[in-house]
């Protein structure tokens, strides 16, 4: 009985310790695979942080380039639609290339601007007029006075009047192109139903007159921005004479229709009231192609100094003489 007994408790004992070995052995691999699970998860999760963390960078980096393209492109395009250009086409050879002078490389880009603000001050009276006389002398050389029709395309008001001035009884009467309209140089019934306001100030022995032709914006707050730009550049003593339309004043005022009417009054008021001996000093708020008729009727006049509306501190620039 003892031995039985014996072998009994033996072979119970060799049970519970392989149970036991068994319990070790599996709780270890339990372990080890937790252990790697846990390892993988973190690998996993490490991965996943790089691929998000790279994932963004080349989103932003995607979104730089984007941005940057889109900038490249909308500066472009706008270099598109700002080129200074002006295209005169002949009447008489209907089909041929018309020509075409560009000045857009005196001028500097400048976002929300485009190309209004002169690369170098001292270009305004030298290499821009070069070019401009250049141009015409050759067009009027070739054409041999035919009729022209002109377009200015983003052209500044001095430039525009500086060619009526110089250049616009040479053309003959040329025709102006505007957004699809013939701007034309001939009387129209229209046009007496604009009567031309003359604000004027006029002090004796005064060497420079301020003329300001303004179809445009309210004539008050115009006059009073320009008084104070003389005002700062020491000019003390000085005629003012401010043009307008009066309550007809707003961007659309002036037409294919009575252009050519509002720039004959106009000019006949200047020549009323500035005499041979005085600086005029000439700001424009209103078309380019208004502009240019005026100078082509003050041909005959001398001492003029034309001015740019160029905002910011500046207010205005001096640009060409005449």
């Amino acid at each position: 009985d003892g031995d039985w007994s014996s072998d009994v408790c033996s072979s119970d004992l060799k049970k519970l310790d392989n149970e036991l070995m068994r319990s070790i052995l599996s709780d270890s691999e339990d372990n080890i695979i937790m252990d790697l699970e846990k390892k993988l998860k973190c690998m996993e999760i490490s991965i996943n942080d790089n691929i998000n963390a790279m994932s963004i960078k080349h989103s932003e980096e995607h979104r730089e380039i984007k941005k940057e393209l889109t900038e490249i492109r909308n500066k472009q395009n706008q270099n598109i639609e700002d080129m200074l250009d002006i295209i005169i086409s002949s009447k008489q050879n209907i089909g041929q290339m018309p020509y075409s002078l560009n000045l857009t490389e005196f001028f500097k880009y400048e976002e929300g601007y485009g190309y209004k603000n002169i690369k170098n001050f001292n270009m305004w009276n030298n290499e821009l007029l070069k070019k401009i006389n250049d141009f015409f002398n050759n067009l009027i050389r070739e054409q041999n006075y035919e009729k022209n029709t002109i377009l200015f395309d983003g052209i500044h008001y001095s430039i525009a009047f500086y060619i009526g001035y110089k250049y616009g009884k040479a053309l003959r009467n040329p025709y102006l192109k505007r957004n699809n309209q013939i701007y034309k140089f001939e009387p129209s019934d229209i046009d007496n139903n604009f009567k031309i306001y003359d604000d004027k100030i006029l002090l004796e022995d005064a060497k420079d007159v301020v003329v300001i032709i303004n179809t445009s914006r309210d004539s008050e707050s115009i006059k009073n921005e320009v008084k104070d730009f003389i005002n700062k550049n020491n000019i003390k003593k000085f005629n003012m004479l401010n043009l307008t339309l009066g309550e007809n004043n707003d961007n659309w005022s002036v037409n294919k229709n009575n252009f050519y009417y509002i720039a004959s009054k106009m000019s006949k008021l200047i020549q009323k009231y500035v005499n041979k001996n005085q600086t005029i000093h000439l700001f424009s708020i209103t078309t380019v192609e208004e502009f240019f008729a005026i100078g082509r009727l003050l041909f005959d006049m001398k001492n003029i100094v034309l001015y740019e509306h160029v905002g910011g501190e500046k207010v205005y620039i001096p640009t060409i003489r005449l």
